[in-house]
């Protein structure tokens, strides 16, 4: 089994916001969190592997744990920015970070996908924080 850090992010009071602002207006907003991680996430050597409703779960080779935690910065500072530039409106996100074993497979649409325990971890964590925070888990390889 691979080695990841697994890296996700997650839109803080999305249901909230969808039933206050209407689903046609929700929908730039998530669109644009999305864009932001997307970006945050590639730019810093991870690959998103899929979208999960109003989240992105990705994945960063194990030797590349301080780029994980730089794109979970990168997301929050830029989503600080739209929001203060009012681009978004409270668009405030979760970011969960675990390492670990994964168990990796090809998806049926192509790429790779992961699950397992670590997955697991990275969404818990994500789901504990509050809205701007990073948690962090970090396991030392054997």
């Amino acid at each position: 089994m691979p080695y990841r850090v697994i890296l996700f992010a997650d839109l803080s009071g999305s249901t909230e916001m969808k039933t206050k602002t209407g689903e046609v207006n929700w929908l730039s907003t998530i669109g644009k969190f999305l864009d932001i991680t997307t970006e945050a996430i590639t730019s810093h050597g991870g690959t998103v592997v899929k979208y999960l409703g109003d989240g992105t779960l990705a994945a960063f080779d194990s030797e590349h744990a301080a780029e994980a935690i730089d794109a979970a910065i990168r997301i929050q500072e830029m989503l600080f920015t739209e929001n203060r530039n009012n681009s978004v409106k409270e668009c405030l996100a979760t970011v969960g970070i675990a390492t670990g074993h994964v168990v990796e497979y090809e998806a049926p649409g192509g790429g790779l996908d992961y699950v397992g325990s670590v997955v697991d971890r990275a969404s818990r964590l994500c789901d504990a924080g509050a809205p701007q925070a990073i948690w962090i888990e970090c396991l030392v390889s054997t």
